[in-house]
């Protein structure tokens, strides 16, 4: 499959590498560029032309032609953020029964979760048993039956 039949993959990837750079749409605009276009890229609502799908790659360092190199790049970082973050969730478990519940929860609020609903009910589930360990039912309570509403599906 090319990487232009996927409009809604390819805006993703410009936008991820836009955001890398520090950017906005604002900045990109130019005579060729209008934010109604650049939006229309990165949404992929809309087709627009290859040719000006390059130029905004070219403005922000990308060869067209190499997309599918960036695609593969960026699966591989996201494979290895993902398998990093569960690593420290399951050491975060240790932790709550280890060093402590307080800690554990600290390392909790510093992780950067994706919109993935497996990561979020195993965070729910650790701060469910953070509140355990520190004989707060409540808040455990809260916590568990949130991770129970959390759609896996």
């Amino acid at each position: 499959m090319n990487f232009l039949d996927d409009r809604k993959m390819l805006g993703d990837m410009l936008r991820k590498r836009i955001s890398e750079l520090g950017l906005r749409q604002k900045d990109l605009i130019d005579d060729k560029l209008t934010s109604t276009t650049i939006s229309n890229i990165i949404t992929g609502k809309k087709k627009v032309g290859k040719k000006t799908i390059a130029y905004l790659c070219k403005k922000i360092g990308w060869e067209l032609d190499k997309i599918p190199e960036y695609i593969e790049e960026n699966e591989k970082r996201e494979t290895f953020r993902l398998k990093r973050l569960k690593l420290n969730l399951k050491s975060i478990e240790t932790n709550i029964d280890g060093v402590g519940a307080k800690y554990a929860f600290e390392q909790i609020k510093k992780l950067e979760l994706p919109d993935d609903p497996f990561i979020h009910s195993t965070v729910e589930y650790l701060k469910g048993k953070c509140y355990f360990k520190r004989d707060n039912w409540s808040k455990a309570r809260d916590h568990y039956l949130t991770l129970a509403s959390i759609s896996l599906v």
